[in-house]
Parts: structure tokens; C-alpha cells; sequence
């Protein structure tokens, strides 16, 4: 899934905007609609806000478009992120289940639900641990 621009993006139109239509942000594009009425393609257009179903969007000034930011190469995960993740959701997951059996037997009892909430989170941490590593 890709992040919506934010407002003061500038763009293209990838088609004419009558008013709907589609704008590239980013080399990715976005359904838009043009605030002041017809867009041609091509043209730089800049977010000024947004609805349920598109982005808003008007003409962008040359002072505009001379302004946006360069774009820079695309930020590679962290390779160790990922395994950091996992062994630290593997522990606490391992830690949550050891509270959970030691209040259900009794031989170490805890406050209630303490082996429960700690195994959900270790279950949490491991989760963003797949979700890191499957990005990659």
C-alpha cells in the first residue's frame, strides 16, 4: 500500500482533469479531483486537501514546482531490523507463555491476565517482525 501525498505535494496529471481524474505522485498514481475545473495532461498540479474518494488538487505555480524537493533514492530496510524484531517477540512471547502457565498451575502465581497480556505482545512484536522482513 502506498501513503497518500500530503498536502503541498506537486505532481502530474496523468490525464485530463474534468474535474476527476488521475494524478502521478511519486510514480505512483492517485485518483484527484481539480478545484478549479479542467487540468490537461501533463501539467504539475499541487495537493490542497482531501475528500473520502480523492485527492484535492489545483494547478501548480512555476514558484511551485521550482521549489519541490529533489527526489532522493529510495531508503533500504534494515536488514537486522527484522531479526531484531524476532528474537525479541520470540522471548517475550516465550516469557508471556512461562507467566501464563505459572498462574494457571499455581507455582508462580501473577496478576491476573499477566501471562496473557505479555504473550499478546510478544505475539504483536513478532508480527511486525513478518511484516518487516516480507517488505524486503
Amino acid at each position: 500500500m502506498y501513503q497518500r501525498p500530503t498536502v503541498g505535494a506537486i505532481g502530474r496529471a496523468s490525464g485530463t482533469l474534468a474535474p476527476y481524474g488521475q494524478a502521478e505522485f511519486g510514480g505512483v498514481s492517485f485518483p484527484v479531483r481539480a478545484q478549479d475545473g479542467r487540468i490537461d495532461p501533463g501539467l504539475p498540479v499541487v495537493v490542497t486537501g482531501f475528500d473520502p474518494w480523492s485527492l484535492l488538487v489545483r494547478l501548480a505555480t512555476p514558484e511551485e514546482v521550482a521549489s519541490r524537493p529533489q527526489p532522493t533514492a529510495p531508503t533500504t530496510p534494515n536488514p537486522a531490523g527484522a531479526g531484531v524484531l524476532k528474537v525479541v517477540g520470540g522471548v517475550v512471547f516465550v516469557l508471556g507463555l512461562g507467566l501464563l502457565l505459572g498462574n494457571v498451575t499455581g507455582i508462580f502465581p501473577t496478576v491476573p491476565f499477566a501471562g496473557f497480556v505479555v504473550t499478546t505482545i510478544g505475539g504483536a512484536i513478532l508480527g511486525a517482525a513478518s511484516r518487516e522482513s516480507s517488505q524486503d
